[in-house]
């Protein structure tokens, strides 16, 4: 497990990204939809963009990273957290829930990130454990089941550093 963070109380973190930043993020975003494609994977749930897809989650990464000082690799690789012992989920819309699935790590610690392009805000996370709750479990659109947690939900990083 990595390093035990020390995150300032505040309920909130915003973080904005330089031109440098966005585009070493938009490159592996790229790298990791063409990988998709190459080993043919296919998304969860049915997007009409999947490269913005991967783009933006890979800018909300490296935005955490940025925000916490903390490595942020790029690669995305099945099986590893995406920072630190982080898992990230964004998304774009102000009243997104956190998703999380059923394989999704019990012991891993999620964080909502909502933003795009430039401009990020760290909402708040949770263990995976506390994730699956039942009230949260959705089924939308016909897709794979997952658990959407709202963000009110959500406690403050400081509360999930430990």
């Amino acid at each position: 497990m990595a390093e035990i963070l020390k995150f300032e109380t505040a309920e909130t973190y915003r973080v904005s990204l330089t031109t440098e930043e966005i585009e070493l993020g938009a490159a592996a975003g790229v790298r990791r939809r063409i990988r998709r494609i190459e080993e043919g994977r296919t998304d969860f749930v049915s997007t009409p963009d999947g490269f913005q897809k991967d783009i933006d989650g890979a800018l909300a990464e490296l935005a955490f990273a940025k925000r916490f000082g903390l490595f942020w690799g790029g690669l995305g690789v099945r099986g590893a957290a995406d920072v630190g012992d982080f898992e990230i989920r964004t998304s774009r819309s102000r009243g997104a829930s956190m998703i999380v699935r059923d394989y999704d790590s019990d012991a891993a610690r999620f964080v909502l990130i909502l933003g795009g392009s430039q401009d990020f805000e760290v909402v708040g996370g949770m263990f995976g454990r506390e994730c699956k709750s039942s009230e949260w479990l959705r089924r939308p659109n016909a897709e794979t089941a997952a658990f959407f947690v709202p963000q009110d939900a959500l406690r403050p990083m400081w509360e999930i550093s430990e």
